[in-house]
């Protein structure tokens, strides 16, 4: 009975396509010239003499000779079975941290605005932050008049204070070097950028920064300054790591003596970032050292690690380095994006961010691996920060990582971000996961949508290999009544297509790339009614690669108590769906928008909800049948299903 519904339905998905994009006449134009008028992105199958399509390779229109043809729906399906009974505890830990620019945007009205937000609604519980010690935060370190170091903490407690008071830890990057141990003179920031400048060429000062002027009267002005903040990324002055110590040890003992051991024992002192200006093993060795040390000086309790490399590196080494001088490592941490080394265009493979990070966790031997910063992408105006592809790509990495990482946090929760100086425009593909104006990004609502949904016990998942279905419909069934099996329609299971000529076959090989991914999870005790299943579409961001054919999923759920007939709900964010971008570019791309707009954009910024219509496959076991497209997310609910009426 399942498999006769689940043809209907795929019988629906390829009539309703025939409905909608097939020409009036046979002697129309070729299907080659229909489907670029109906879809730029569609891939076409090659058309065998018999009526079968496999997996589309390549154009083939000379083949489409027999003129009942009038259009071909291509889809993948897959299956995805989901056991209610059983599983194991399921640890929130994309949560334990988000990054977030440099220090001193602590200090903003707006920054503090959207932390306050993201605690709230995306459950972040730790920030991460470059520049401690830069000296727009102080300065930090001035000197005596009789030249020994002088520590000024007041703008970094005014940070601690405010996250704490939040309930939001600190995760503590030691960096960069202030200019009085680095022996030169800081000018600030930089000035305004050029009109029409983007991106981090943007960043280098040709002249005097925005002062204030510290230590200037040192006898060179700092040089391999970084990003618009200007951070001295560099050794101190004569490697005198013992001043950096010092420092350390002060801030630390400062962080004890005002908030208490118990809290400090609950933060991570993280030391430097990606090794900006810094040789391996000497130089950052050194400075791990010293750093460490002061930590442990405090109290032996109190956690420390490094080497927040980028691109996964040098983990190995570094532990190696650490061992070989007797240096503590309580974490190993580094960074990764997708980007990073993972194929591009047609070889780009989905799988590959996970499968890296998960070969890195091998090689470290720590018993706490964080990857502090990943995002779907790097750098500033990566074409997936603003889009429904981050949702897609977030959900993928939490079903994959979050067993493997301690910590890992995303890079960022705010477009209140300055690497390239402050954002001119609302939407610019900035790392953030909300706008510098307030508006949440779809990245943003996955993250809500995962504190707000995930349970506490992950449940067993077994997904099938997706696999390519086509269908030749023929015209004489062109006017055939018809119920979309597309996510955004309620699709009754007892709905039944008209009768058509419909001709298929499943092709697995060669494989599709799995680029499906889904995970589920239960509170402990609820039964199906505390269950969720979150499943991610996504997709290639090589724009000149076509679009991926859409998938279509047969959830089944097993020892379901419940029987139908039920509706469950479905929380979608797609291109049209719960992504502000889109609304922001039908607004014409404002700078700032107006007020009105920007209700229009929280408006459009909200997932869509839409209800699927379950069937009963045996007395314990529920399935539902929906669609989705690249770069798209779904959490289908079952706590507030509604009964149907016979």
């Amino acid at each position: 009975r399942r498999r006769e519904r689940t043809e209907a339905m795929q019988l629906a998905l390829a009539l309703l396509t025939a409905v909608t994009a097939a020409a009036a006449t046979a002697d129309g134009p070729s299907f080659a010239e229909q489907s670029h008028t109906r879809s730029k992105h569609m891939d076409l199958p090659e058309l065998e003499n018999s009526d079968i399509l496999e997996e589309p390779t390549d154009l083939r229109p000379a083949l489409w000779k027999e003129e009942t043809v009038v259009a071909a729906a291509a889809h993948a399906h897959v299956e995805l079975t989901v056991s209610i009974a059983g599983g194991k505890p399921f640890e929130h830990r994309w949560k334990r941290a988000f990054g977030s620019g440099h220090a001193s945007l602590t200090l903003r009205k707006d920054w503090r605005a959207q932390l306050l937000q993201a605690s709230s609604e995306l459950g972040l519980q730790a920030v991460r932050c470059h520049g401690l010690f830069d000296d727009d935060m102080g300065p930090v370190v001035t000197l005596n008049a009789d030249g020994t170091d002088s520590y000024n903490f007041s703008l970094i407690d005014s940070t601690w204070d405010f996250l704490l008071s939040a309930g939001v830890r600190p995760l503590v990057e030691l960096s960069f070097m202030p200019a009085f141990l680095a022996n030169c003179s800081w000018h600030g920031h930089c000035p305004e950028l050029p009109p029409n400048c983007t991106g981090y060429g943007c960043t280098i000062c040709g002249g005097r920064g925005v002062g204030p002027v510290v230590n200037p009267h040192a006898p060179a002005r700092c040089v391999g300054l970084e990003f618009h903040y200007q951070g001295i990324k560099q050794p101190p002055y004569k490697d005198d790591y013992t001043r950096w110590h010092e420092l350390v040890y002060a801030l630390v003992v400062h962080a004890v003596s005002r908030y208490g051991l118990a809290k400090v024992q609950t933060w991570d002192f993280e030391v430097w970032n990606e090794l900006w200006g810094m040789s391996f093993p000497h130089e950052y060795m050194a400075l791990y050292e010293a750093s460490a040390t002061a930590v442990k000086r405090v109290h032996p309790s109190l956690r420390v690690g490094g080497p927040a490399t980028a691109g996964l590196a040098l983990l190995a080494e570094f532990e190696s380095e650490a061992r070989s001088r007797s240096v503590p490592v309580d974490f190993v941490s580094t960074h990764s994006y997708p980007s990073d080394a993972c194929p591009k265009g047609d070889a780009w493979d989905p799988a590959c961010f996970a499968r890296r990070v998960g070969a890195a966790r091998q090689r470290v031997r720590a018993e706490r691996f964080y990857l502090t910063e990943y995002n779907v992408g790097c750098c500033l105006g990566y074409s997936q920060h603003d889009t429904s592809a981050a949702v897609a790509f977030v959900f993928r990495a939490v079903a994959e990582l979050n067993d493997i990482l301690d910590v890992y946090s995303y890079w960022t929760f705010s477009d209140v971000f300055e690497e390239g100086g402050l954002p001119q425009l609302e939407f610019r593909n900035i790392y953030g996961s909300m706008t510098i104006g307030g508006v949440p990004k779809p990245v943003w609502r996955a993250f809500q949508l995962l504190h707000e949904h995930a349970g506490d016990t992950r449940l067993d998942v077994v997904m099938g290999q997706e696999t390519f279905v086509a269908n030749r419909v023929h015209r004489h069934h062109e006017q055939a009544a018809l119920s979309s099996s597309s996510v955004g329609d309620r699709v009754p299971a007892s709905d039944q297509p008209s009768s058509a000529s419909v001709h298929r076959r499943e092709s697995t090989s060669p494989p599709l790339k799995q680029q499906l991914s889904a995970f589920a999870t239960a509170n402990a005790g609820e039964g199906l009614r505390g269950a969720r299943v979150f499943v991610g579409f996504w997709g290639n961001p090589d724009a000149s690669v076509p679009r991926a054919v859409n998938r279509v999923l047969h959830l089944t759920l097993l020892h379901a108590e419940e029987q139908p007939p039920l509706v469950a709900t479905v929380y979608l964010i797609d291109q049209a769906h719960g992504s502000a971008v889109h609304q922001w570019e039908l607004q014409g791309r404002p700078a700032r928008p107006s007020a009105e707009q920007y209700k229009e954009l929280l408006a459009a910024s909200r997932p869509t909800v839409l209800q699927v219509e379950c069937t009963a496959t045996n007395k314990s076991a529920l399935s539902l049948v929906f669609e989705l497209q690249q770069d798209s997310a779904a959490v289908i609910s079952f706590e507030k299903m509604l009964w149907t009426t016979v």
